[in-house]
């Protein structure tokens, strides 16, 4: 059994040709995160799938990103793989973001190596796993960073088995090498302040936003339409995205945002 949600803002033919996939064996959480998420994505098709082995029997539509929901709880390691691996024998190029409570930092290894674009933590808030969700589809890649610069030890535990993220702390992404490049923060007056500290660069979930648009192309108008803003106020998202990266214009931000991520 699968759900899908779709809501044409516009143009329908605006529409794109690329669904993203919701994979949770929960029938309730499965059709919250396909309206959710479906709001949040009103150009994309949502569509949410049981299992693994469901999604991959499902032919015709062509696949943007898969968001795999694993157990409140720790998985097993053996399961995430398979699951993992399923999905990508049948779509080896489509970007997977793995959304968890808890997972057990062997298992974050090998997902990673793996090709797995993404951890979204169940701690994340909606607005920050969006626009997690976002970066990857344009080449990012989204993992949690801790207040130590590692992996913690969950509380009650004598080892790092599982994988629990403090609160409040920012969510970096690596690039192919250890020194993280860029961080999505809650848009908070305090977090807007952040200045860029040597490579890292700090952007906020509705800069992200912007940024994404940026890279497709659309004007300051069609920008602020579709996130019911003022053109007033894009502009000045857009000024601080050419502070942060050290552009001069909106063409240099966009190059240099996928310099960074290692696309150009």
């Amino acid at each position: 059994m699968h759900f899908s949600y779709a809501t044409p803002d516009g143009d329908p033919n605006g529409m794109s040709s690329e669904a993203l996939v919701i994979i949770d064996d929960e029938p309730f959480s499965q059709e919250c995160l396909v309206h959710a998420i479906g709001s949040a994505f009103p150009r994309m098709p949502v569509i949410g799938f049981s299992t693994v082995g469901e999604f991959s029997h499902a032919e015709g539509t062509p696949v943007g990103l898969v968001l795999l929901r694993v157990q409140s709880h720790s998985p097993s390691g053996g399961q995430l793989t398979n699951e993992t691996r399923g999905i990508l024998q049948y779509h080896p190029d489509v970007p997977i973001v793995i959304l968890s409570m808890c997972m057990k930092i062997k298992d974050v290894q090998e997902a990673i190596a793996m090709g797995v674009r993404g951890i979204i933590p169940m701690s994340t808030s909606f607005k920050v796993a969006v626009a997690a969700l976002q970066l990857v589809m344009v080449g990012g890649t989204y993992f949690p960073r801790f207040a130590n610069g590692d992996l913690p030890f969950a509380n009650g535990t004598k080892d790092a088995r599982d994988l629990v993220p403090e609160e409040h702390q920012p969510l970096f992404l690596p690039h192919a090498s250890q020194q993280p490049y860029f961080a999505i923060v809650e848009q908070t007056g305090d977090m807007l302040k952040t200045e860029t500290n040597g490579a890292t660069v700090i952007f906020t979930a509705r800069e992200m936003d912007v940024l994404e648009a940026l890279q497709k192309g659309w004007s300051n108008k069609w920008i602020a339409h579709s996130l019911n803003i003022s053109e007033n106020t894009i502009k000045v998202h857009i000024q601080r995205i050419m502070r942060k990266l050290h552009a001069t214009n909106r063409t240099e931000a966009v190059f240099r945002h996928r310099q960074l991520n290692g696309l150009s």
